[in-house]
């Protein structure tokens, strides 16, 4: 049946192959290396004639001859069909449609016969989703077929036709459950190589590969395979090379005991528990085995014996535990051996003697105790030893005999207590040795044969101190790392032997006291020196003696209190010193000894004074940082040495008041930073300065135009965020013409009058984000035409006109994220250049940033925080934000007020001043005080809102606006006031009812109902003196505005007035003041009215009552 099948459609397949060459869908090169074409064909089969594809076809249109170099010709020519330059094939196919087919539609691949079939050397139908196995035509020169990244489930390992010389087969990546051949077809007994990984096979059938007596390779690895048996591999006898790698067995089962020639096995990441000796008897030819990734844990010590030229065992990432002392007895020839990730605990003595072992991996085990001698006995040839990470306690003497040519040992992270004396005897050849992460305790071990030794590791241990006989002999030592131990004493000429080193660090130690004299002595080639984080107090004199070459000490993170004056006599050129973060109350040194020093450090010290002399012959000076001391003097003629100075940073010296003359002389300072001084600051005096970035951030500075900033004629970037600035007036950046970055964040600014920047002409950056900001005023931006970045976040805006930002021609990012803004449109930026707005966290309907994103709209809009879980929002932009709440919660920004809007605060101010001096436990006297008394300060309060009314409507009606958020903080106030103006004794009529201790249920229920009655009329009575109260503001409102809308200003009304006739005079007089003083009147006998019912509701409620409220709609109550 698949005969037939197999002609009908070998017949359609020549015909559509045809089609390639023809319709351009083949293309040819040629590899001069290997002597023969490389075909690609790609498209779907259709009808055309096969003569396309002959030889002549190619030597008329595809200029054969001339592509064929002439040292290839006649090398591999088709001599049978006496055509030269006739070479082989590779024939591939690419991206060709074969997933339709089905097991009864079985499709033949080439599908031609004649001339070129016997070309192709080469077949490769890899990656076109083909589901069933295809005929191939006979194809007599064909040796590789390439069949992988399929969805093939059988592998199928015989054809139709038979195929000769098929050598190599690749059918990895696929979907194979199945291994067959079927009956009556010609199996490939010429295979060598067969590729079956990455398949889902779980069981290979007995004798599966009797038929191909020639394999060489099998590579099963990435499959499920469980089993193997005694005849799973029968009839391969002359394989070289099996991978099982990436399976499931758990047993080998004697299976490999026929493979005498196999040289490489891969069993690694399976899931053996056991090696048998009889598994691997066999096994003559062996060279390399890998067993690593496995559950082993009992090896059998003869399971190597025979294997006479192993050279590689990976037995890493298992679970041995126990090596036993003749495991490699007659390995000779192995070269390899890894041990790695294991739970061994002992390493036997002469373990790999006899053996020449070049590389041995036992790293992350659990060794313990002692390394003895004849441990490594054998690894002569080794240069990298890993014993790191394990338990190791002690080193005994000759330990490392056999390691003669080691150059690295490794012995970190153990629990090294101890090192004998010889510990490292014989190691000539060592150059580095890492002891770090242990618990040694004293360093004591003879250096007399660690003569290469160049690297040294002995951080995070336990030691307490260095003596002068430490490191004698280790004259070759570049790298001493003694960082992180508990040394707390130098002493005198340790170091002396180590000339030549170049790398020392010992930063971390409880060095208590006084650094004494020479303490690093001997170590005349060392540059930088690292004393950081010790308990050091006092710096000597010639602590540093001998360092000739020494540029660069840190001794920050101490507790250094003093720097004795020749503290760095005999040094070398000093570059950098940084004393930061100690105790230093001065700085007085030799400054001759330092001279060259380019950058000091002494930040976070405890320094009162800058005098003349702190500084003096310093003159290469280029950095210096003070800041965070206690600086309260720092003299004009300090830094008169410091032409070249480049960087100074005095901030935060709280008690400090900047004297522009300190720099004066600095010509080439470029960065300044008086952050956190005294607010006075002053730059009278330096228009010659060179100073381009300028930090004033944190001094509570309120008026910009005092800093007299015009005399920074260089200045690029400027820093005046977090201060107390109210408003920007024209003349506070003038003259800054080559000004480009400019930050006034975090500040209290309610204004902005325009044309404040016109002389920032380069201004590239503004942030003036987290102000007090309402309103955007036209001409604020004037002359910005270079301004590209804009933040206006977290200010007060209501909206965002872009005609406001229409001057601002190279504008591409505008933040305006946490304003008010409840509306934005496109057009508003026409004509801009803008490309990013960031409008997050405003009153924003979510439907107007939906319509922004479907609209091609030539910006992004976004937002400074992308928020998609915690608020309403459109891809990560919150909208829809309530304001209101915010507002009246932000008391932090909502506090603060402009002159403008502060008609309430005044209001409350006058209360204030009358209850401010009422003492609590006076407040029953004050409460009987007089009629009189009230009437005299109902007086002196009508003639104080008197003077404020005058104030024009504008002020009154941002007060009125404003009532219901102070309505909490005047509530208190006015309550003061009522006692004092509107209390009479007799003011309650009723006595509270009292609960009694016996009382009923139904009777605390009867209780609580009354209760609950009360409130709601109360709150029903308590509303409408609030409407009351509110349509008595509005008439006065009203007559407010009447006398607003006068021709003549009050107070020109008022001087005409007296000079009327007494009679018009008084009884003008008398009529406002009337009118004023019955408003008062009415508005105290309000609120009085309103604390009566208060009060009344207040002292009905008894102790157990007062926490009923809440549960006033609780049905079980």
């Amino acid at each position: 049946m698949f005969r037939r099948r197999g002609d009908i459609f070998s017949c359609y397949l020549l015909v559509g192959l045809l089609s390639f060459v023809q319709s351009g869908p083949c293309s040819f090169s040629f590899d001069e290396n290997a002597c023969k074409y490389n075909m690609v064909c790609h498209g779907k089969f259709s009808g055309y004639s096969w003569d396309y594809f002959s030889v002549n076809y190619f030597l008329d249109n595809y200029n054969y001859n001339s592509n064929s170099p002439t040292k290839c010709v006649n090398q591999t020519a088709a001599s049978i069909y006496s055509i030269e330059n006739v070479f082989p094939i590779t024939l591939n196919f690419r991206d060709i449609d074969f997933s339709s087919n089905d097991q009864s539609d079985q499709f033949t691949v080439p599908g031609y016969s004649g001339l070129t079939e016997n070309l192709i050397e080469s077949l490769n139908i890899s990656s076109n989703d083909i589901r069933f196995t295809p005929i191939l035509t006979p194809m007599e020169k064909l040796v590789s077929l390439n069949m992988s990244n399929n969805f093939l489930s059988i592998a199928q390992l015989s054809n139709v036709h038979e195929l000769p010389s098929l050598a190599d087969i690749d059918l990895s990546v696929n979907n194979i459950l199945e291994i067959q051949t079927i009956e009556g077809q010609y199996p490939y007994t010429s295979l060598r190589h067969l590729n079956l990984s990455y398949n889902y096979l779980v069981g290979l059938p007995d004798m599966i590969f009797d038929d191909f007596r020639l394999l060489e390779s099998i590579d099963l690895s990435h499959n499920s395979i469980e089993v193997l048996s005694s005849n799973t591999f029968e009839g391969t006898r002359k394989l070289l090379t099996l991978n099982l790698a990436f399976n499931r067995i758990s047993d080998i089962n004697t299976s490999l005991f026929r493979f005498v020639n196999l040289k490489e096995l891969h069993l690694q990441n399976n899931r053996l528990v056991e090696l048998k000796a009889n598994e691997f008897e066999n096994l003559i030819s062996l060279q390399y085995v890998d067993l690593s990734f496995n559950s082993i844990a009992v090896v059998e010590k003869n399971v190597f014996w025979n294997l006479l030229n192993i050279s590689q065992i990976d037995l890493s990432n298992n679970k041995i535990q126990v090596i036993d002392d003749e495991l490699f007895k007659n390995t000779t020839t192995l070269k390899t051996i890894n041990f790695s990730n294991n739970n061994i605990k002992r390493l036997p003595t002469d373990l790999f003697k006899g053996n020449d072992i070049a590389r041995f991996e036992i790293q992350m085990n659990n060794l313990e105790g002692s390394l003895k001698k004849g441990t490594f006995n054998g690894l002569k040839s080794v240069l990298h030893v890993r014993l790191d990470h394990m338990h190791i306690r002690t080193i005994e003497n000759f330990a490392f005999f056999g390691l003669d040519n080691a150059i690295i040992l490794l012995l970190n992270d153990n629990e090294i207590e101890n090192l004998s004396v010889n510990s490292f005897k014989t190691l000539r050849n060592l150059a580095h040795l890492d002891l770090s992460n242990n618990k040694i305790k004293h360093i004591q071990f003879e250096t007399d044969d660690l003569l290469s030794l160049h690297e040294l590791l002995l951080r995070n241990n336990f030691l307490s101190y260095i003596n002068s006989d430490s490191f004698q002999g280790l004259n070759s030592l570049l790298y001493l790392d003694l960082s992180n131990n508990n040394i707390s004493r130098l002493y005198s000429n340790s170091f002396a032997s180590l000339k030549s080193l170049v790398n020392f660090e010992i930063g971390n130690n409880p060095l208590v006291g006084a650094l004494e004299e020479r303490s690093f002595d001997g170590l005349s080639s060392l540059p930088t020196l690292d004393i950081s984080g010790t308990l050091l107090t006092v710096i000597q004199n010639n602590s540093f003696e001998g360092m000739i070459k020494l540029k660069n000490v840190n001794m920050s993170h101490s507790n250094i209190e003093r720097l004795q004056y020749n503290a760095f006599a005999h040094t070398g050129d000093m570059d950098t010193l940084d004393v930061s973060y100690n105790m230093l109350i001065e700085f007085n040194l030799n400054n001759t000894q330092i001279s060259s020093l380019t950058k000091l450090l002494l930040n976070n010290n405890f320094i009162k004074t800058i005098s003349d002399r702190t500084l003096l012959g310093l003159t290469s000076l280029k950095e210096i940082i003070l800041t965070h001391n206690k600086i309260e003097h720092f003299s004009v003629n300090s830094l008169l040495d410091q032409i070249d100075l480049n960087f100074l940073d005095i901030s935060f010296n709280d008690k400090l008041a900047f004297n522009a003359n300190i720099v004066k002389s600095s010509m080439y300072l470029n960065k300044l930073i008086i952050s956190g001084l005294e607010p006075n600051i002053s730059l009278i005096g330096l228009g010659n300065s060179s100073v381009a970035i300028l930090d004033i951030s944190c001094s509570k500075i309120t008026n910009v135009q005092k800093l007299h900033l015009n005399e920074l004629k260089r200045l690029d970037d400027l820093k005046l965020y977090k201060n107390n600035i109210i408003k920007l007036e024209v003349g506070a950046f003038s003259d800054l013409k080559s000004m480009r970055f400019l930050d006034l964040s975090y500040n209290k600014i309610s204004y902005i009058q325009p044309g404040v920047f016109k002389d920032n002409i380069l201004l590239h950056s503004l942030n003036i984000s987290h102000n007090l900001l309402t309103q955007i005023q036209f001409g604020i931006f004037s002359g910005l035409v270079y301004l590209s970045s804009l933040d206006i976040s977290y200010n007060d805006l209501d909206d965002l006109k872009g005609e406001r930002f229409y001057q601002l021609q190279s504008l591409t990012t505008l933040i305006a994220d946490n304003n008010r803004i409840s509306t934005i449109s496109a057009e508003d930026f026409m004509g801009t250049n803008l490309k990013k707005l960031s409008i997050g966290g405003n009153p924003l309907p979510c439907e107007i940033i939906v319509k922004f994103k479907q609209n091609d709209v030539p910006f992004e809009l976004t937002s400074l925080r992308i928020d998609e879980h915690s608020a309403e929002n459109f891809e990560g932009i919150v909208c829809n934000v309530n304001r209101r709440k915010e507002v009246i919660g932000a008391t932090d920004r909502r506090t603060i007020y402009g002159e403008e809007n502060k008609m309430l605060m005044k209001i409350r101010d006058i209360l204030l001043k009358f209850t401010e001096n009422l003492p609590l436990n006076n407040r029953n006297d004050n409460i009987s005080v007089t009629v009189k008394n009230d009437l005299s300060q109902i007086k002196n309060i009508t003639s104080k809102l008197e003077k404020t009314l005058t104030d024009d409507n504008v002020k009154l009606y941002n007060a009125t606006n404003t009532i219901a958020d102070e309505n909490r903080k005047t509530n208190d106030l006015l309550e003061k006031m009522l006692r004092i103006l509107s209390y009479r004794p007799k003011i309650i009529t009723t006595n509270p009812t009292i609960v009694k201790g016996n009382a009923t249920y139904e009777n605390l229920l009867s209780y609580v109902n009354e209760i609950k009655q009360n409130i709601e009329d109360r709150l029903k009575e308590r509303q409408n003196v609030l409407n009351d109260l509110q349509n008595d503001i509005a008439q006065l409102h009203s007559r407010i505005e009447i006398l607003a809308m006068t021709e003549e200003p009050r107070h020109e009304r008022l001087s005409k007035a007296q000079d009327s006739s007494p009679a018009t005079n008084s009884g003008s007089m008398f009529t406002e003041v009337c009118v004023a003083f019955i408003l008062i009147i009415l508005l105290c006998f309000i609120l009085y009215k309103l604390y009566k019912k208060k009060s009344i509701f207040k002292r009905r409620l008894s102790i157990s009552t007062r926490v009923l409220p809440g549960n006033m709609e609780n049905s079980d109550l």
